[in-house]
């Protein structure tokens, strides 16, 4: 089956793992219970809405929220990081077990697992009621004065893991199998990957993890309104869902986890939180690593730096309020 015929199935997946995954959601009650009910049937959810209490956070109007929306968004993220099947090339290239049929594993699923530390980092950062520092100056100012906040620690998980993915990228077997990669090495025999194109491989598995880490927190910086998260996410995930490369079943699978989450986050009856943008940033990441070229990646990892760097400064939300076609996109689909 070629990538192009895996792309929607993929997205299929991924919405339909986040649907199930909303459906385990305790829905959030704003006012009082209807009248029609029973005795019985209210005291019910009138419980069920009291364990739901932990997860509800209020949104940027006051209004509480489940975040568990973010993890059900994960859940269709990680189906479709899954869902990615191996080039069977390149296994029949690795012949028999051995160091790079291993890593070749690894690197498949690499993007699964970073996307689950993502959003086991956020969830973390989410639930903690410590220091409320933001942004990166704010945890390096905490942690000058010996506190190490959940957000810093976020920042070293999702750091670690777009590190071991972009390495994986790198320098596993390629998907499309090419001259230099592991495989060949392994298979011919040391010192046949000369030590220039060693330091260049390097040097991109490192703009390749700020890339994936960036992205990460980039996602999470803008969902600071219902929907805007998502819509930045997609935005780019649709020109690498409409070409043939490798990252398009990731990014098709984005786009369908995306579109399952959208109606509850935009109605603000769910929120993304820390938890659902940072594993929707990763996988964005990871679907750029894999679809885009060297230039590409590099020109993609300094506009997400820079983005971030000005967001230490600027308001995203007053610049998109200041531009009317941003603010149009942005509302687009809000109950507001």
């Amino acid at each position: 089956m070629t990538k192009t015929a895996r792309r929607w199935p993929t997205a299929l997946l991924a919405a339909s793992a986040t649907r199930a995954a909303q459906s385990q959601i305790t829905p959030s009650w704003s006012g009082p219970l209807p009248q029609r009910l029973s005795s019985a049937k209210r005291q019910a959810l009138a419980k069920l809405d009291q364990q739901a209490e932990p997860w509800r956070r209020p949104n940027y109007r006051g209004r509480l929220a489940d975040i568990r929306g973010g993890l059900a968004l994960a859940t269709g993220l990680l189906a479709a990081a899954l869902n990615q099947r191996p080039n069977s090339d390149v296994a029949a290239r690795l012949g028999r077990p051995g160091p790079a049929r291993r890593i070749s594993s690894a690197r498949h699923y690499g993007p699964a697992v970073a996307i689950g530390l993502a959003c086991a980092a956020g969830l973390a950062d989410d639930l903690s009621d410590g220091s409320r520092a933001r942004g990166l100056k704010g945890h390096l100012s905490a942690l000058t004065h010996g506190q190490v906040t959940t957000g810093l620690v976020k920042v070293i998980v999702i750091g670690a893991a777009a590190i071991v993915v972009a390495a994986l990228e790198q320098f596993g077997p390629a998907v499309r199998p090419g001259p230099g990669s592991l495989a060949d090495s392994v298979q011919a025999g040391p010192g046949r990957i000369g030590g220039g194109r060693r330091w260049r491989r390097l040097g991109q598995s490192l703009a390749d993890a700020v890339l994936i880490a960036g992205s990460a927190n980039l996602v999470n910086l803008l969902d600071l309104r219902p929907g805007r998260a998502l819509k930045a996410a997609c935005l780019p995930a649709v020109y690498l869902a409409a070409h043939d490369w490798p990252g398009s079943q990731l990014a098709a699978g984005l786009l369908g986890a995306a579109a399952a989450a959208a109606p509850t986050d935009l109605a603000e009856q769910t929120m993304l939180g820390d938890s659902g943008a940072n594993a929707l940033g990763a996988c964005l990441g990871i679907a750029a690593v894999r679809g885009l070229s060297p230039a590409r990646r590099g020109l993609a990892a300094a506009i997400v730096s820079g983005l971030i760097l000005v967001s230490e400064k600027v308001s995203f939300s007053r610049i998109i309020a200041a531009n009317p076609v941003l603010d149009g996109l942005d509302r687009l689909g809000r109950t507001e």
